[in-house]
């Protein structure tokens, strides 16, 4: 499973029908100098990021999330996440993944067939670049980005408020990061980013199924696998000289300097536009206050009360977080 990726029968069947559903996208190779990404998990900033990003006076193409709603529909999971991929070194020219990430740069398309709802939020008629922020498939990070090899964003966040933001508004049932928490066990894996604590990880998934009740093992699971995904993330931007890493916390701390950082990064042009749409997202907005807003009052979101996960929970989680060098 953890090989490099050839394409599986699931694979194969849905190349056959991107073919027959998409003829000029199957025929388009891409254009992956275009490609300008946005990558973390949910709930780490991604929004607030990509939308202040998109304001730039540079011509763009934005899409918001395209993976999960692309049809035909991403085969990589049929349980919780369609679009959750294990971890692999390499993937091919025809893999699902390098084919969607590409053909996102073609031009004059019809794309309400390919994403419906909202998904493409600017579309410039002659754009520079396509920017596109995604959450999903993230243990492909490193095969996706050595064969885009395309300026890209992470940004990370302190796991223990990623989980309490997510918990708070999605309760236990929410299955996001259900697959990767199997997937990051995988020995390949550990080997590969983690190989002091290989152990300790494998130890702490053990320790929460046998030992807490299901709140606090939902809770301190997908605080762990925040955990090991942010470290991944931090771990390849050292190594490819084409991705930068910025943390949630840098952005509420100093947003025009980290915002003119990332827009420099991703060759965006930084105007009095984008600095005065990023100074309105500092503040709450009264008429956009739900739980996808990025409206904030940015300089409280360091130091806000937990919402959702109690305050001996969150030092559990911390202490874990520690044990296994993950904070």
């Amino acid at each position: 499973m953890f090989k490099a990726l050839g394409l599986k029968g699931t694979e194969r069947e849905w190349l056959n029908a991107f073919q027959r559903s998409h003829p000029e996208l199957f025929a388009y190779d891409g254009e992956s100098d275009k490609l300008r990404l946005i990558l973390g998990v949910g709930r780490s900033g991604t929004s607030w990021l990509s939308r202040v990003l998109s304001k730039s006076t540079t011509p763009l193409r934005f899409f918001n999330e395209p993976l999960h709603p692309f049809r035909p529909k991403l085969p990589f999971s049929n349980k919780y996440d369609h679009t959750a991929v294990p971890y692999c070194r390499s993937l091919g020219d025809d893999h699902p993944l390098v084919r969607v990430y590409k053909c996102l740069t073609l031009s004059d398309y019809d794309w309400d067939r390919l994403l419906p709802g909202k998904i493409i939020c600017r579309d410039d008629r002659k754009f520079s670049f396509c920017l596109v922020k995604e959450v999903h498939a993230l243990l492909a990070t490193e095969a996706l980005l050595k064969k885009l090899q395309c300026a890209t964003l992470f940004i990370t966040r302190d796991p223990v408020y990623v989980v309490d933001s997510l918990l708070s508004f999605r309760r236990l049932n929410a299955p996001i990061w259900q697959n990767e928490s199997r997937y990051v066990r995988d020995g390949s894996f550990l080997v590969r980013y983690f190989p002091e604590e290989a152990y300790r990880i494998q130890k702490y998934y053990g320790k929460n199924a046998r030992t807490f009740n299901k709140k606090k093992r939902i809770i301190m699971n997908k605080m762990l696998t925040v955990g090991i995904i942010n470290k991944m993330l931090s771990s390849l931007a050292d190594e490819l000289d084409f991705v930068c890493h910025i943390r949630y916390e840098e952005l509420c701390e100093d947003p025009e300097k980290i915002f003119k950082k990332a827009a420099d990064f991703l060759s965006l042009d930084m105007e009095a536009g984008m600095l005065d749409y990023l100074s309105s997202t500092q503040k709450k907005n009264e008429r956009d206050i739900g739980p996808y807003s990025i409206y904030r009052d940015t300089s409280q979101q360091l130091r806000r009360p937990l919402r959702f996960i109690s305050d001996t929970e969150a030092e559990m989680g911390r202490t874990m977080l520690l044990e296994c060098a993950l904070i």
